[in-house]
């Protein structure tokens, strides 16, 4: 649960937290409606970042969700403005796939990525190069799928 995050966080001998987007326009339209709950998101990766030695974020990398140039740079800031208070962590690039769609079937939800094009090879290794003039570790991009 979100609101518990920073108490189950600290009782992790390894901690993985996920970023998909800071743009609140994609968040509520893609995500969730509640705008706040991406406000409490970014507290809780503040936190993480400042109080566990071995936080890896991990970003999905969602084609029309995260996969713009100027999305790529606001993630990068906000991951530098975190490391730069002194935060540990690392970055791990995850490509888009369609696994999770007959979960979302059978659970009678909508599954928003539906018909979502993979990003291409080239966009991962942009994002990563972004990262990294930002000063930003980032362990790898893995590529799910096709």
């Amino acid at each position: 649960s979100t609101e518990h995050y920073p108490e189950i966080a600290i009782l992790t001998d390894q901690l993985f937290s996920d970023l998909k987007t800071l743009s609140e326009e994609k968040f509520v339209s893609r995500i969730n409606p509640n705008l706040k709950l991406l406000e409490k998101i970014r507290g809780n990766l503040r936190y993480a970042a400042l109080n566990h030695p071995a936080l890896t974020i991990r970003i999905p990398v969602v084609t029309n969700l995260n996969d713009q140039i100027s999305d790529q740079h606001k993630i990068a800031a906000f991951l530098a403005e975190l490391q730069a208070e002194n935060g540990i962590f690392q970055v791990q690039l995850i490509r888009q796939h369609h696994f999770a769609e007959p979960k979302y079937n059978a659970l009678n939800r909508v599954y928003l990525c539906k018909d979502t094009a993979l990003p291409e090879k080239s966009v991962m290794e942009k994002f990563s190069s972004i990262l990294k003039e930002y000063k930003i570790k980032v362990l790898t991009y893995e590529s799910i799928g096709n």
